[in-house]
């Protein structure tokens, strides 16, 4: 089934979007939640084989939502499941933060699997790190670690920073909702920020993907591929109007000066390669 097919499945998805700020209160990167909707949740009551299918779903919306962060950057949890099934392979590299679950005893397949991520450019973060004893294997493929210091004093903080992992990771301060935990996260070495102090977890649910989101979406899937598929690209841009225009309108302008006017998509595409 084709990404613009998924698109006319109606799958609804509430979801939270949180900035993730540096010092300098910059937005680093997005953080996005599924609140109320777990795919993998056994009480959930889809079948085990369209569980993927309502994940990746989930993804690409997660990943829309975050198209006002000028980074393209996207802190976005996955489960074991939907990890060793590969769906963190939706969004590109340079627009994903991997997030897992810290766990102990992580099996071997999740570590492969977290090894091939990181092979590929993308970066894997421990949520609520607390640095368990059973879980170094988790640890030494952690890039970036989130730590939540509301609720905790400072003695039990940096104990849970002593157990983070060589080399040192990027940490992250989740729960920074006041002045004063920004404070003392700072000097604690924190360079990531995310909390209700800087702003409010927005609360968005999701639509249908219109067809010019569906269009993009199956674009890049197409385009991901080693060898094109010119009838299936064709297709696929003709499904968006500004994306056809676009391009036939690039084709045709002086920077080409082909003998004849290009006129459909088709011959677009085929001269494209």
């Amino acid at each position: 089934m084709s990404m613009a097919e998924h698109s006319t499945q109606k799958r609804h998805f509430f979801l939270t979007r949180q900035p993730v700020i540096t010092k300098n209160n910059a937005t680093w990167a997005q953080s996005v939640h599924f609140r109320d909707l777990d795919p993998w949740d056994p009480k959930l009551k889809v079948p085990m084989a369209k569980r993927p299918e309502l994940q990746r779903k989930a993804n690409e919306y997660a990943h829309l939502i975050t198209g006002d962060n000028p980074n393209r950057r996207s802190f976005l949890k996955f489960s074991r499941e939907a990890i060793s099934a590969g769906l963190a392979r939706d969004i590109p590299s340079q627009e994903l933060i991997v997030e897992v679950p810290e766990v102990e005893h992580p099996d071997p397949v999740l570590l492969r699997t977290l090894d091939s991520l990181r092979a590929d450019g993308y970066r894997i973060a421990i949520t609520d790190f607390m640095g368990l004893a059973k879980a170094e294997a988790l640890h030494e493929r952690a890039d970036i670690v989130k730590v939540r210091v509301k609720g905790r004093t400072p003695h039990q903080i940096l104990t849970i920073l002593g157990r983070t992992p060589e080399p040192d990771p990027v940490m992250v301060a989740t729960g920074v909702d006041y002045p004063q935990l920004f404070n003392i996260s700072l000097a604690m070495g924190f360079s990531l920020f995310q909390g209700g102090f800087f702003a409010k977890a927005e609360r968005v649910e999701s639509r249908d993907l219109s067809p010019s989101q569906a269009a993009k979406l199956e674009l890049f899937h197409l385009l991901e591929r080693g060898k094109p598929d010119f009838s299936a690209l064709s297709k696929t841009i003709s499904m968006d109007a500004a994306i056809s225009f676009r391009l036939l309108n690039f084709l045709n302008s002086a920077a080409f000066s082909f003998p004849t006017k290009i006129k459909s998509i088709d011959h677009a595409v085929v001269i494209l390669g």
